[in-house]
C-alpha cells in the first residue's frame, strides 16, 4: 500500500512475538509504546493475543481531536473497509454509544444500561443537595437510600 510511511515488522510466529515503536522524551524511564502482539502471542492466555496496544507507563494517555470541531471516534467491528463506530466524545465532551449525535452527557442508543452489581446503582443528587443510590428489590420496586456524594 503505497500510503504506508512506516512499516515495521516481525515475521517470528514464537508465543511472545510483537512489534513494538516506542517514543521516549526526558527520562528514559517513561515512554509511550505504540505495539502489536502476534496470533501466536499468549502471555496470559489469550487476553492480548492478536490485539494492538497503546501504552503509557508515564502519567496517562491524552487522545486530542485539536480542531473547534473535533470528535474522538471508536471504531470496533465491520472489517478494514467499513468499519462501524460504536462510540464517540464530541466536541463539547457529551459521550454517545450507539449514536453519532450524542445530545446529553452520556446518551445510549438503541440498547440498555445494566448494572449487574446488586449493591450499585444510579446515584443522583436533590436539589437540596442529598445524594441518592437508585438500585431494584427482588419485587423490581425501586429503592433509594440516601448516601455521601461521591467526590
Amino acid at each position: 500500500d503505497e500510503r504506508t510511511y512506516v512499516n515495521l515488522s516481525n515475521l517470528s510466529t514464537s508465543n511472545r512475538s510483537f512489534v513494538s515503536l516506542q517514543l521516549t522524551s526526558g527520562q528514559p524511564d517513561t515512554y509511550t509504546t505504540l505495539q502489536h502482539l502476534s496470533e501466536t502471542y499468549d502471555y496470559d492466555g489469550d487476553k492480548y493475543t492478536d490485539f494492538g496496544q497503546l501504552e503509557s507507563n508515564g502519567h496517562g494517555l491524552i487522545l486530542r481531536a485539536s480542531a473547534n470541531h473535533g470528535i474522538i471516534k471508536f471504531l470496533a467491528g465491520g472489517g478494514v473497509l467499513s468499519p462501524v463506530e460504536r462510540m464517540r466524545i464530541s466536541n463539547i465532551g457529551y459521550v454517545g454509544i450507539g449514536t453519532e449525535n450524542p445530545v446529553s452527557r452520556v446518551q445510549v442508543t438503541d440498547g440498555d444500561v445494566y448494572i449487574e452489581d446488586i449493591d450499585n446503582g444510579g446515584i443522583m443528587k436533590s436539589p437540596n443537595g442529598t445524594c441518592w443510590r437508585l438500585t431494584i428489590n427482588d419485587d423490581g420496586s425501586v429503592k433509594t437510600t440516601s448516601i455521601s456524594c461521591p467526590n
